[in-house]
């Protein structure tokens, strides 16, 4: 069986003076929303083995905050390029490429994207996913070649406003 767990970034700030917008940080909602999400995940007994997360501060920092309010070892974060404002092809290519010897595995990253994987896996379901949004995915599979659309199913939809 294989689990995906999609997030997006927490709120950031435009306001920062921060030179592009792969810079900005997170603002004091996004610092104060993404250790929430942390617990709520902890509740649901998420434990993904390992988390790809976009090289962007603000998505970084996701990444870091949500895991240290867990103590989720901070070793299997990795950064991936290809996350950072995702087209759905990329983002099915870096699912179906994963090591089929994680069972459990976390995306951080951006919308739009984001919001177009998930409903490509469970159609045209949801909007918007906002910041610090997390949608869990399953499948009876062993292959992340298999993590596809039809055997793909939701677990939960958390968001900071749902918590």
């Amino acid at each position: 069986m294989k689990t995906l767990y999609i997030m997006r970034h927490g709120k950031s700030s435009w306001t920062t003076g921060a030179e592009n917008d792969f810079e900005r940080p997170l603002n004091p909602r996004g610092k104060e929303d993404v250790p929430r999400m942390g617990d709520a995940l902890h509740q649901r007994a998420a434990h993904p083995e390992l988390i790809l997360c976009s090289p962007a501060n603000r998505a970084t920092t996701t990444a870091l905050l949500l895991f240290s309010s867990v103590n989720f070892p901070l070793c299997r974060i990795r950064q991936s390029e290809l996350l950072y404002m995702a087209s759905l092809k990329i983002l099915t290519a870096i699912i179906s490429d994963l090591d089929n010897e994680h069972n459990e595995v976390l995306l951080v990253g951006h919308n739009p994207g984001l919001t177009r994987l998930i409903n490509h896996f469970l159609g045209q379901r949801l909007d918007n996913l906002p910041t610090a949004g997390i949608m869990g995915l399953r499948a009876e599979v062993d292959d992340w070649h298999a993590f596809v659309p039809g055997i793909a199913e939701e677990l939960f939809y958390i968001s900071p406003k749902t918590i």
